[in-house]
């Protein structure tokens, strides 16, 4: 009776282990993709914030805009249009790159690629070295009124944006669908602030 009860006990224990480690890996799993998604919605909400505040220049002339040194959108955004397929840049932490731009009624419809990073836990046996990297693309449709952001698959330039960023073409890819975002974004999402010795166009100066 007694080595018979130390079995159970031992697989009893064993089954545990094995359920606790699986669980440690599923848990793990989700709270990397869930990282990712949090970065990339960051990442797309900057590119927001920015074009947001550099409108007036991208529907007027995207091309001056980008020429500007310092400037946001140039300090922001890597033109990857005329880049060639076998090009290698260096994509800041705060930058995104622009794969196509196209003129439309009142705007310019941008499209644009952003990546971000997260530690990759393997539960009790991480070495905390490890990363997993995902990006996404979405089109903005810039007027000066508003930004009308969407899903976008990349087009032709999926292969280009994922070795630009460094992440595998098709399994890091994750679709704005999977990803918090504002489809719309106009002045009330920008409420209207006055910095001293700088133009003012707030009601009441």
């Amino acid at each position: 009776m007694g080595t018979n009860r130390g079995v159970l006990v031992s697989a009893a224990a064993t089954a545990s282990a094995i359920l606790t480690l699986s669980l440690c890996g599923c848990l793990s799993t989700n709270s990397t993709e869930a990282a990712l998604r949090s970065g990339l919605s960051d990442k797309v909400g900057a590119a927001q914030d920015a074009l947001w505040e550099t409108r007036q220049d991208v529907v007027m002339d995207l091309d001056a805009a980008l020429a500007v040194p310092l400037a946001t959108l140039s300090s922001t955004t890597v033109d990857a249009r005329a880049l060639p397929d076998d090009a290698s840049v260096d994509i800041g932490s705060g930058q995104w790159l622009m794969l196509d731009a196209v003129e439309v009624d009142e705007g310019m419809q941008l499209t644009l690629a952003t990546a971000t990073s997260t530690p990759t836990s393997s539960g009790w046996w991480s070495s905390g070295s490890d990363w997993t990297d995902a990006y996404t693309c979405f089109t903005v449709t810039v007027t000066l009124t508003s930004l009308e952001t969407s899903p976008s698959d990349c087009g032709d330039a999926r292969e280009k944006a994922a070795r630009l960023l460094s992440v595998a073409a098709e399994d890091g890819f994750m679709s704005l669908d999977e990803i918090a975002y504002h489809s719309h974004v106009d002045a009330l999402d920008h409420p209207c602030q006055c910095y001293s010795g700088s133009p003012c166009e707030c009601p009441g100066g």
